[in-house]
């Protein structure tokens, strides 16, 4: 079987596309979840059916879920198998449009890989597909059928026989220059695998040093983010200390502004005494007497004037006192003796001021 083209109205991600494939090696790549094994899936799908995988496939945008897929049989016949997933069976036509359904039919179920191939779907997943990281067809019933199927490919009678014969030889082969895994002659398998093993321990050990490495590159990355997180936090840390001490060297500034006019205010009070700077302060007592003397003094004075303003002559007295002296004849000595007890407290009190001015 040689594959044309395939044409998807709709399968999976895909959605009207179309693949044209020419004889030899095709290669299809694209990027990660870009299709690759969508279009594979799609190719045996149109072959075989979905069964009861049809809604993983299911278109996501919910539209056609439809596959065409052409290609060409050893004969030289050329097939196209059209396959509606909502339908029952898919329709098969030749290039002349012969309706083949009968011939890729078994009466029960429509199926062109298995009519055309010879073999199952399970078998063609396992001998037509590398899947990723799978370089063997799986042991079991799977190999058997793909063995049955070569077998029954050459139409039975003599041919099978050689086809047998034929398989029998490569297992031989394989038997003689490979080697089973109890094969303790020509072990070469055994060998392939012990090394294989020991391939597969180094690349573990290879993995648990990279895991490590890249545990020491993450506590690497952190102590540096950490370091950098603390340079940072040092350096918020010396700008505020910074800050407060040049809050503390300002705050002191201003008290020693303050005590400064204090101290100016203090001596501008002490020059009004440098008159009495030198005074000896052994004659401290006899100031101190001396002013209270003063004081007392001031006071008896001020009293003094004070009476003798109260008992000084008005001037209506004072002309009639020198009336009396001009008629001192016609005075009384009542009225005598009143005059000299006022002159003599005038004179008192003239005396009296005297002593305290």
């Amino acid at each position: 079987m040689i594959l044309r083209s395939l044409t998807i109205a709709g399968f999976g991600r895909l959605r009207d596309r179309r693949f044209t494939f020419g004889r030899g090696l095709n290669v299809i790549f694209g990027e990660n979840e870009s299709g690759k094994s969508t279009l594979c899936a799609a190719i045996a799908a149109t072959l075989y059916g979905l069964e009861r995988r049809k809604e993983a496939w299911r278109p996501w945008d919910r539209g056609p879920f439809a596959t065409t897929l052409v290609y060409e049989l050893s004969d030289g016949r050329e097939i196209e198998v059209s396959r509606d997933y909502d339908a029952k069976a898919p329709r098969v036509y030749d290039r002349n449009g012969t309706d083949l359904a009968a011939e890729a039919g078994d009466g029960r179920s429509l199926v062109p890989g298995k009519a055309h191939l010879g073999i199952g779907l399970d078998a063609f997943w396992n001998a037509a597909y590398v899947r990723q990281q799978e370089i063997a067809i799986e042991e079991g019933k799977d190999a058997s059928a793909i063995a049955d199927a070569l077998a029954h490919a050459l139409d039975g009678g003599p041919r099978e026989n050689k086809a047998r014969d034929a398989l029998k030889r490569l297992d031989d082969a394989l038997r003689a220059h490979v080697g089973t895994k109890q094969a303790r002659k020509n072990a070469h398998l055994r060998a392939l695998r012990d090394r294989l093993d020991d391939e597969r321990r180094r690349a573990e050990e290879a993995r648990a040093s990279l895991v490590a490495l890249d545990e020491l590159r993450a506590r690497i990355e952190q102590a540096t983010l950490e370091r950098e997180r603390l340079s940072a936090a040092g350096t918020e840390t010396e700008r505020r200390a910074r800050g407060l001490r040049a809050g503390a060297l300002r705050a002191r500034l201003a008290d020693l502004r303050a005590w400064r006019e204090q101290y100016a205010e203090v001596q501008a009070a002490r020059a009004m005494f440098d008159d009495v700077a030198e005074f000896d302060a052994d004659r401290e007592g006899d100031a101190v007497d001396a002013y209270h003397a003063w004081v007392t003094a001031e006071t008896v004075a001020e009293r003094a004037a004070e009476d003798a303003e109260r008992n000084r002559l008005t001037e209506e007295e004072t002309h009639e006192l020198a009336d009396r002296r001009a008629d001192a004849g016609r005075v009384d000595d009542e009225t005598y003796a009143t005059l000299t007890q006022t002159a003599n407290d005038a004179a008192a009190a003239r005396s009296r001021a005297s002593a305290a001015a």
